[in-house]
């Protein structure tokens, strides 16, 4: 098709006879193998619609032609308004398109089960608004008054179906062994100026009808080399402008090598993200960038990630998220009976915020990581994160992180103290360089390409998030150090293309990591070191070997150790009451097992009125029937220096043993009196917040030690 030279009466098989517009190929029945070839250069006001399905040697394939801009279309803005749209499709692909002034770029439909094989690709998708929340003045869960079926917010691409909540919508009937779709990839596009990036979701979500999250709707899915950024609905008045990526209903699937900046940068009426995660099971996010969510005055949220609703085995690793308004990353528990509500179907189990570079989110006061709401217990893993906040974690009154198991957090120093290969990658030279050599032979700098936008030598080269080698040629990406210090590193190699790769790190020449063999997988090869002495022109070199066909994603962080402790375990976020008795022969304990040799201690504490004694602190390790038996450590805190409101105070000592389990004490037995005026108090809480130990009491001077109720904790932590 072709805007120049066109006749819709005539064959529209070659570029010397093409069809003038969608007309024709709208109502034709489409087989495997068929092209549909838009003119570079031409531009229609009209929807592409295809109902056909190709096969997996054979797709349907909707693609540019000729030389210039790419194809375009650009609608008239109406808020029913589509650029492409496909329902029920097997085995398609659409690239290499321009949409506009649509209130959706690309639909794809699903209202049966069973689809395979949906490519969406090389799309530049810009003022796609209109449609917020269903366009229902109170979202009821179906998008009922939608103008396009299905879609609960504008989007450049989306992948919707009916919802099932409302008899005045079709249902969707589907059991936790079906799926709608499998094998979608979503690459290479490019979305800005309007409401979302990408939205996938049956409007916003549907559960099985045997009762699942829904997550097997959409399976092995792909988004990949994502560019979602300033998504501030491009000036029109209708715009609501929420997240940049919506995922919903899916498992198995994958999200990386992406960039998603100033998300929600216009009012959302619900809140905005850079990315939202719901009905979710095994999905790795990895290897993107969440940036710079703004502060558009939204009620809530103006994160950089959102656990938000029903989250199973969710991975978010080796990410640089960055420069938020609110947190960096949200894990919500908003819904249950305990709360009120009707639905009761949230969960958040054993997600994993692995190895990212946290860095300056959380101007609203929300820190890197908030836990939000208490409606039930959210469980997962917080480990090896690089972070440069004033908070790392936050969570409000009543909201803790007691299902979370931590690991080697580490502070870095000063944003000029931290580096991602992706957000520094740049045609001009910084702390990183780009290399090839063939062989045995030495390391020579790749030229870069402003056209493909990378340091380039035939078919190898390195890009923002990639490595490829060639069959004769290994490449690297390198960080030269600016100052001597003690350094971080973190970094997972995924393989994107070819069958394996072989990777490693070395400082000057010399193994710092050995090699690893990369192979097909979503989560990849994690390699990272910590306590890595370097000084100012030390190269760390991050390699891929000589590999035909072989394309690495890997995105390395380095920081330069703040010196702070390492969290190792803690019941010190959320809400705490307060009590005064520590006087004379009473004292108080709280047990706690650490995970690694922890190396500190603190407890939090109090004086009422004038206290005749010192304040003491005290670890000892405990026996299977939580008595002390070795005393590691003591630390005297003279009246003067405790503050009467509850205080952290810190105690040293040598490396403890992990998996043994210790406690923490504190008693005054110079503070006489049998009230609880002029005594010492402490903080705690009555809600089993920490699950590796426990309160407890002692009335004889620290002789003998009785449990106090099981769910009673006193406030502290440990660190490495």
């Amino acid at each position: 098709m072709s805007t120049v030279s066109c006749s819709n009466s005539g064959p529209g098989t070659s570029p010397s006879a093409p069809w003038c517009d969608f007309t024709n190929v709208n109502s034709a029945t489409l087989v495997a193998g068929d092209e549909i070839r838009l003119a570079r250069g031409s531009t229609w006001n009209q929807e592409l619609r295809i109902d056909d399905s190709g096969t997996a040697a054979a797709p349907i394939v909707v693609d540019a032609y000729g030389s210039g801009a790419r194809p375009a279309i650009v609608r008239s803005g109406a808020n029913s308004d589509r650029g492409v749209y496909l329902e029920n499709v097997s085995n398609v692909t659409v690239r290499n398109l321009e949409i506009s002034h649509a209130a959706v770029g690309v639909q794809a439909y699903y209202s049966t089960l069973n689809h395979s094989g949906l490519t969406i690709s090389d799309i530049y998708a810009h003022h796609i608004t209109g449609i917020a929340q269903g366009n229902n003045p109170v979202y009821d869960g179906t998008c009922s008054q939608s103008p396009i079926p299905g879609l609960y917010t504008s989007a450049g691409v989306a992948i919707t179906g009916p919802a099932t909540k409302n008899g005045s919508v079709t249902t969707f009937p589907f059991t936790s062994s079906q799926t709608a779709l499998t094998g979608l990839v979503v690459t290479r596009v490019e979305v800005t100026a309007s409401n979302m990036g990408v939205m996938v979701g049956w409007c916003n979500g549907v559960r099985s009808t045997d009762g699942t999250d829904g997550t097997s709707l959409i399976t092995n899915a792909v988004f990949d080399s994502l560019n979602l950024h300033d998504l501030d609905g491009g000036g029109d008045v209708r715009a609501d402008c929420p997240n940049a990526i919506t995922l919903m209903n899916m498992q198995n699937s994958t999200l990386r090598n992406s960039v998603i900046d100033r998300a929600g940068a216009c009012h959302s009426r619900d809140g905005t993200a850079g990315i939202v995660l719901m009905r979710m099971k095994d999905v790795v996010v990895a290897n993107n960038i969440v940036a710079n969510v703004p502060n558009v005055g939204s009620a809530a949220d103006q994160m950089g990630i959102d656990l938000e609703y029903a989250t199973s085995n969710v991975s978010i690793f080796n990410n640089a998220i960055t420069g938020n308004y609110g947190a960096g990353i949200s894990s919500l528990a908003i819904r249950s009976a305990a709360c009120g509500s009707s639905d009761t179907f949230d969960h958040s189990d054993w997600n994993t915020i692995s190895s990212n570079l946290i860095q300056g989110n959380g101007a609203n006061g929300d820190g890197g990581i908030r836990r939000v709401s208490n409606c039930f217990t959210p469980t997962g893993t917080i480990n090896n994160n690089l972070y440069q906040q004033s908070q790392l974690l936050v969570s409000g009154p009543g909201e803790d992180f007691r299902g979370y198991i931590f690991s080697n957090n580490r502070d870095v120093a000063g944003n000029a103290s931290a580096w991602y290969a992706a957000r520094d990658f740049s045609s001009s030279a910084n702390a990183w360089s780009y290399a090839s050599k063939s062989g045995s032979g030495g390391w020579t700098s790749l030229p870069y390409s402003a056209s493909a936008g990378s340091y380039t030598s035939g078919t190898a080269f390195v890009s923002a998030f990639l490595a490829n080698p060639s069959s004769t040629l290994a490449v690297s990406r390198a960080w030269t150090a600016p100052a001597t210090g003690t350094i971080s590193m973190r970094s997972r190699a995924l393989l994107v293309g070819g069958s394996a790769a072989v990777v490693r790190v070395t400082v000057n020449g010399n193994q710092a990591y050995p090699a690893q063999t990369v192979q097909p997988s979503a989560t990849g090869v994690e390699l990272n070191l910590d306590a890595l002495a370097v000084t100012a022109g030390d190269v760390v070199r991050f390699e891929v070997d000589a590999a035909a066909g072989a394309q690495v994603s890997w995105v390395p962080a380095i920081g330069y150790d703040a010196g702070t402790p390492i969290l190792d375990q803690s019941n010190e976020f959320g809400a705490f009451q307060s009590y005064r008795d520590i006087r004379g022969t009473v004292q108080r304990m709280q047990s706690f097992v650490p995970l690694a040799a922890d190396t500190r201690a603190a407890i939090w504490a109090y004086k009422n009125g004038s206290p005749a004694g010192d304040l003491v602190v005290k670890v000892y390790q405990l026996n299977s029937s939580g008595q002390p038996t070795v005393t590691v450590a003591t630390r005297t805190i003279g009246a003067a220096s405790v503050s009467t409101s509850a205080t952290r105070f810190d105690v040293t000592f040598g490396a403890l043993t992990a998996g043994q389990s210790y406690g923490i004490a504190i008693s005054s037995p110079g503070s006489t009196g049998n009230g609880t005026s002029n005594s010492y108090g402490f903080a705690y809480s009555e809600d089993s917040r920490y699950a590796n130990g426990r309160a407890s009491f002692s009335g004889d001077s620290g002789a003998s030690w009785a449990l106090d109720p099981a769910a009673r904790d006193l406030r502290f932590a440990s660190y490495r």
